[in-house]
């Protein structure tokens, strides 16, 4: 779930707020960073307990409506679909194995009902829904797509939804879109004959990204007035201070990279921001960088200072 690209952005972020900050020190610096790293999972786990609450919700609802004896055969029969969908009962499962923590989040979501009700309101009017509805025995590949459907053209896209999450941690606006792809994969991948491929993922499984994160934090941080120097003379058409905050900071983030990793490529550290840039910065800003760390990586080359092996190599 946690890319390397991911991680690069989570550094950047934390070089701005430390730069920006009046109380540089960079113990809180790399606390901030394992923090919004770890926030990555915490959202996760409530976009996958949201699963869980929706289909505890249908279950509730199919059996209290049956008992009050009215006229809703409709919406119990809707409400049976998402109780009996296999892929929501296997998440469900999933997550009942875990910790106290999920139980607290899906008691959040309980509590947050009204949410549950409008994500079931407009799946029962979709489309995709009501020709769902018609398949009597729906198959596995037909079960999962109503999930996947589900997800991508409702959940993921829905403004309340986003904004409630967003309301709870700031940064959630930028691990969103990573985070709904990664559940998607997941989804995806379930197969029919093991489900047990399914895995709810832990920070711990990524330590390794977790630890390149914070080794580069601290090494931009630490030779901050070193890679200042390296852009002198670099900018052509532009001082120092007339460049944008988040573009010196990333191009800051970037050399100290491409010198001191040795075993990630020159090409893969200047495509990786440059792709930021295109997300965090202004529209031209991915052309500046380029061209920046072009003559940068130019210039370390001829004075042998890339010294890159094993898989740096490329």
């Amino acid at each position: 779930m946690l890319t390397r690209r991911h991680v690069r952005i989570k550094v950047v972020q934390s070089v701005y707020s430390f730069d920006t900050s009046k109380n540089n020190n960079i113990k809180n610096e790399i606390n901030f960073f394992h923090k919004s790293v770890s926030n990555i999972f915490e959202l996760y786990y409530y976009l996958i307990l949201l699963f869980t609450a929706i289909y505890k919700y249908s279950s509730n609802q199919t059996k209290n409506l049956k008992k009050a004896k009215l006229d809703v055969a409709n919406k119990i029969y809707n409400f049976q679909k998402i109780k009996d969908n296999i892929i929501l009962f296997f998440i469900d499962k999933k997550c009942k194995e875990k910790n106290k923590k999920f139980k607290k989040i899906s008691e959040e979501w309980e509590l947050e009902n009204k949410y549950i009700k409008m994500l079931l309101d407009e799946l029962f009017n979709s489309t995709f829904f009501n020709k769902y509805i018609l398949i009597k025995k729906p198959t596995f590949n037909q079960q999962k797509q109503l999930i996947l459907d589900f997800f991508t053209e409702i959940i993921a896209t829905s403004d309340y939804v986003s904004e409630y999450l967003c309301d709870k941690e700031l940064t959630w606006e930028d691990d969103l879109p990573v985070v709904n792809t990664f559940i998607v994969k997941q989804i995806k991948s379930i197969p029919l004959k093991d489900k047990n491929n399914f895995k709810i993922p832990e920070i711990k499984s990524f330590n390794e990204d977790v630890f390149f994160g914070e080794k580069l934090l601290k090494t931009c941080i630490e030779n901050n007035d070193e890679i200042t120097q390296e852009l002198k003379g670099k900018t052509p058409n532009w001082e120092t201070d007339r460049i944008t905050s988040i573009d010196l900071i990333t191009l800051k983030v970037a050399i100290a990279e491409i010198l001191n990793f040795e075993l990630i490529p020159t090409k893969v550290s200047i495509n990786e921001y440059i792709e930021i840039s295109k997300d965090y910065s202004t529209p031209k800003s991915n052309i500046f960088i380029n061209g920046v760390l072009d003559k940068l990586v130019k210039e370390f080359g001829l004075k042998n200072r890339m010294n890159k092996v094993g898989r740096g190599l490329i």
